[in-house]
């Protein structure tokens, strides 16, 4: 394996870990870390890349973002809680009013991302899910 390849895969796999980090806790962003360790795993390691786009909890988000798909409100509604719980917390805790202020700012950009986002119906995704898992059978995801 090349140095390159291989240092794709240490990224990749630093994201994936923090991605995962991430859906439990709100101050990491799980989606774009995923994202990100998607393109490093198919730049460094076609065949982990295929793995994780197979993966039950993964590969739907990756499909749906490169197909352009949407995201269910149901998502939408769990990250802009989740967003402004820990960001009130962040104020609290911090007591200074110019993080408050910054906090705030950030908060009030990733909410219009977020909102901006094109939604689907959580039909659609579970769809998808079960696209996958017919489409490539277990025995497959490891070969």
């Amino acid at each position: 394996m090349k140095i390159r390849n291989a240092l794709f895969c240490i990224a990749g796999s630093a994201m994936l870990v923090l991605g995962a980090i991430g859906a439990f806790l709100p101050v990491l962003p799980t989606t774009p870390l995923v994202l990100g360790a998607a393109l490093c795993f198919a730049t460094g390691s076609p065949r982990t890349y295929r793995w994780l786009t197979k993966t039950r909890f993964f590969g739907p988000m990756i499909r749906n973002y490169k197909e352009g798909t949407g995201v269910p409100a149901r998502t939408k509604a769990y990250a802009l809680m989740s967003l402004w719980g820990m960001l009130v917390l962040s104020m609290f805790f911090s007591r200074n009013a110019l993080l408050a202020l910054l906090l705030f700012t950030v908060g009030i950009c990733v909410t219009i991302h977020i909102l901006r986002l094109k939604g689907c119906a959580k039909a659609q995704v579970e769809e998808d899910a079960r696209d996958t898992l017919q489409e490539y059978p277990s025995e497959e995801i490891g070969s």
